[in-house]
């Protein structure tokens, strides 16, 4: 069995991480008391920002792997960030709920498909018995109860066992523990 935490980015500034969003991602990383032995994260520097403070936050060592295009590169966020999407982001809409009122089904089927790609990316990289966190963009995959509500830092516990790949448990962030 493999165990993949994939994570959002911690709260941004702009396109990058805030002085509080480092603050939470090194907390997070204090409280996981999870040994990762692999590590990945997307293109944007948001995603790196988050996991170096996540690192800094922990005792034990991770492998650092390559990083994954598609948990979001320029070019997927810029499909997803449309004119209907940013009116949806205004409203205070969560980011799932963003992109179903921005994009047709076979859009969304085209931005899951992708995420899963990554996901399985992941795995493939990972040795039987490892656990992994990610940190990237929202995993735009058919979500369980209460995904619409996630918001930066958390995530989705992710398990692949044989070949079948399913999501496991919600990850929240400790925003209410974070020392100014």
């Amino acid at each position: 069995m493999k165990t993949l935490h994939y994570r959002r980015h911690s709260l941004k500034d702009g396109n990058y991480i805030s002085a509080e969003g480092l603050r939470l991602a090194f907390r997070e990383g204090a409280l996981c008391g999870v040994i990762h032995h692999k590590v990945f994260h997307g293109p944007l520097v948001r995603t790196a920002q988050t996991l170096l403070s996540f690192l800094q936050g922990r005792t034990g060592n991770s492998m650092i792997m390559p990083i994954i295009e598609e948990i979001g590169n320029d070019t997927i966020v810029a499909a997803m960030v449309n004119d209907a999407f940013k009116a949806a982001v205004k409203e205070g809409l969560p980011n799932i709920e963003c992109l179903r009122r921005a994009h047709d089904n076979d859009k969304l089927a085209q931005f899951a498909a992708s995420a899963l790609h990554a996901v399985v990316k992941m795995f493939d990289r990972m040795n039987e018995g490892d656990i992994a966190v990610a940190f990237g963009h929202s995993p735009i995959i058919t979500p369980p109860e209460g995904w619409d509500k996630l918001g930066e830092l958390d995530g989705l516990v992710f398990v692949q066992d044989a070949a079948r790949i399913r999501v496991t448990q919600v990850i929240r962030a400790q925003r209410d523990t974070v020392p100014a």
